[in-house]
């Protein structure tokens, strides 16, 4: 069965409309009209997960943690005895996909504390290594998942395969058979179930190589997003990927929708609060895009003092305080080009710059 199959299979188990299928199904046809040349051009020497390595010790990653609110709501059932684990484990999905990689691993880690056999927690620990750009780590932890698949459901152990598959790829980065493989294991797993989780990793999945993970996605990408919150509105993360997808496209008023949604379904999250303030900025509503990239500011700052973890240890840190200096310089030219200039302060032979012009 092909992909657009399986899409159009999975369409018709969560209902969605005639109409909302045959859009689908046609921009899915365009894609792979002109995949092979995407294919060939897009991949680079490297990862965007392995240009972003951070070191952070494993004694931090390690920590263990509460349980917390304001984060989003995927949520992915594991076969596990204890609640708390799964408590943990969904805690952990929901840092991954607001790319708040240490939380993430801190959360999967707790949940191993509370069932050591939960195969799922690894392959969360892997993805979140990637995320740290630790490549070495996210392939002990899937081997790791991969000991103890024989315990897990048939669905989780399609879950291992799709991440061995996309390991696989991000080692071959240019190896556009080897991507493609990664895209079947999740189109395969499509056939058996349509769970949300799987769908928003085939949006990712669009993006120029395997390592896509929501932030470069393509107008196909924001398909599947899209068929998330047809299946379940309101799930956080599908918002969070579609902000970056249309931010990326140049529909900014659509960003701006999905922007806010996320911001206000994952509120203690910095990234949401920085991906409104990305949109907000692209609007041209500056004062508004500071606002927001000081919440993400002040949420951070906060988490590092409470949490006792130093600032170089999350990527997301440096990148929200320099984009806001950038916004900032951009206000005050804003507001230098607008002010009017004083005639009577400098003759016309003056060499003196007025305020205009500074």
């Amino acid at each position: 069965m092909t992909s657009t199959a399986r899409f159009a299979a999975g369409a018709a188990r969560y209902r969605l409309s005639p109409l909302a299928v045959a859009i689908s199904l046609s921009i899915q046809a365009i894609f792979w009209a002109v995949a092979p040349v995407r294919a060939n051009a897009a991949p680079t020497d490297k990862t965007h997960n392995e240009a972003l390595r951070i070191e952070v010790p494993a004694e931090v990653l390690e920590r263990p943690l509460p349980l917390r609110q304001g984060i989003g709501n995927s949520h992915e059932v594991v076969t596990t005895r204890f609640p708390e684990a799964q408590a943990f484990f969904d805690q952990g999905l929901n840092y991954l996909e607001g790319y708040v990689w240490i939380e993430a691993a801190r959360s999967f880690n707790q949940a191993l504390r509370l069932d050591p056999n939960l195969a799922m927690a690894y392959v969360g620990l892997s993805r979140a290594s990637s995320g740290l750009g630790d490549g070495a780590a996210a392939q002990r932890h899937i081997q790791k998942a991969r000991s103890l698949a024989r315990k897990a459901s048939p669905r989780e152990r399609r879950r291992v395969e799709i991440r061995e598959k996309q390991l696989e790829a991000m080692k071959n980065i240019k190896d556009t058979q080897k991507f493609a493989a990664y895209k079947k294991a999740i189109d395969d797993a499509l056939t058996a179930e349509c769970d949300p989780g799987l769908w928003l990793l085939r949006g990712n999945a669009e993006e120029p190589d395997a390592s896509g993970r929501g932030q470069y996605g393509t107008e196909t990408s924001a398909i599947y997003y899209r068929h998330v919150l047809g299946v379940a509105p309101g799930y956080a993360s599908a918002h969070h990927f579609l902000t970056h997808t249309y931010e990326g496209l140049g529909q900014t008023d659509s960003a701006l929708v999905h922007g806010e949604a996320y911001a206000r379904l994952a509120p203690a999250i910095p990234h949401a609060a920085h991906m409104w303030g990305h949109a907000l900025r692209k609007a041209g509503r500056i004062r508004e895009a500071i606002a927001h990239f000081e919440r993400a500011d002040s949420l951070e700052r906060a988490y590092f003092a409470a949490e006792k973890i130093d600032p170089k240890y999350d990527w997301h840190h440096a990148h929200n305080v320099g984009l806001l200096a950038t916004v900032k310089r951009e206000a005050a030219s804003r507001s230098a080009a607008s002010a009017p200039v004083d005639s009577s302060s400098a003759t016309a032979g003056d060499k003196t710059p007025g305020r205009a012009s500074m």
